[in-house]
């Protein structure tokens, strides 16, 4: 799906008869998450004074004509939601003719290289943040399993050791080259960790593995971190939890700032944190009981 819109001279500050600029909204895929982020940041610039949305149907692998647009130079500013739409606009050839925005991707960095004219709201919560979250509220914790594959994340993994450290957290790493190694790298894991935390990883990654590494985790009385509402509603007892539509409104702060102002920034999602009471109670959890944190900015 492609938004084109128009943003009025009200809010931009457009003298004489300088045209509209023009914003294109390539959503990767119309599953809700992007589509309330979409909604959200559609309405914060409404707010700001947006009018004329045109919708075009987006779909993967028939996208010429939208490609064909954005290297016209039809558009002023492109907004990629999600993975798909961010490769696509970036294996265009030639370098990219406008400024682009993304929003609702995981390691942007992996897909879009660093430039003055890109900039947008990632998923990526900053690990200093995570790490003082999981102190707060698990303060017996001190020793947190990361389970992962080292071909898709080492650097996260080296990131995430020297990040705990700060905190006096030790992450312990749980290496798997392939899902068939989770069960035996786990086993011998367990009497080393205090709690497994999760993180985007194909590898390691889908609701059976979750759900089975949360049913052990259970039996050993060991808490679980998932990264989003989904890990909570399986029985982590700790779940960052992402607000789709707050991440819309501040993507729609980093259109208004980079078409007004020139200027283009990498912002950190808002997050809120969800304690898992009952969970807790079950694997006799003495610390927090509260039920969820509200959002907090990056």
């Amino acid at each position: 799906m492609v938004l084109v819109c128009n943003v009025p001279h009200l809010l931009f500050g457009e003298t004489g008869n300088r045209p509209l600029p023009k914003v294109a909204v390539l959503i990767s895929r119309e599953i809700k998450p992007y589509l309330q982020a979409v909604d959200a940041m559609t309405a914060s610039l409404q707010e700001k004074g947006l009018t004329g949305i045109k919708q075009v149907v987006y779909r993967e692998g028939a996208n010429e004509d939208i490609g064909a647009r954005i290297r016209g130079g039809k558009y002023d500013i492109v907004v990629c939601v999600g993975p798909e739409a961010s490769r696509f606009v970036e294996c265009m050839p030639g370098p990219p003719p406008v400024p682009l925005v993304y929003t609702m991707l995981f390691n942007p960095g992996r897909i879009l290289p660093d430039g003055p004219r890109y900039a947008g709201v990632s998923l990526n919560i900053p690990l200093s943040q995570q790490f003082g979250e999981i102190r707060k509220h698990l303060k017996s914790v001190h020793t947190v399993g990361m389970l992962f594959n080292p071909a898709r994340n080492q650097s996260l993994y080296l990131e995430a050791r020297d990040a705990g450290e700060k905190v006096g957290l030790e992450i312990f790493p749980i290496a798997v080259r392939e899902r068939g190694q989770i069960s035996t790298a786990l086993r011998g894991s367990w009497h080393k960790v205090e709690a497994i935390w999760f993180v985007p990883d194909q590898t390691v990654i889908s609701e059976s593995i979750v759900r089975y590494i949360i049913k052990e985790s259970l039996l050993r009385n060991v808490p679980t971190i998932g990264y989003n509402r989904f890990f909570a509603d399986y029985g982590a007892a700790f779940a960052f939890v992402i607000d789709y539509a707050e991440i819309g409104r501040q993507t729609a702060d980093v259109i208004s700032c980079a078409v007004e102002h020139g200027h283009y920034k990498a912002v950190a999602p808002a997050y809120g944190v969800m304690i898992n009471n009952r969970v807790l109670d079950q694997i006799e959890y003495t610390g927090v009981r509260q039920n969820t944190v509200g959002i907090m900015g990056p």
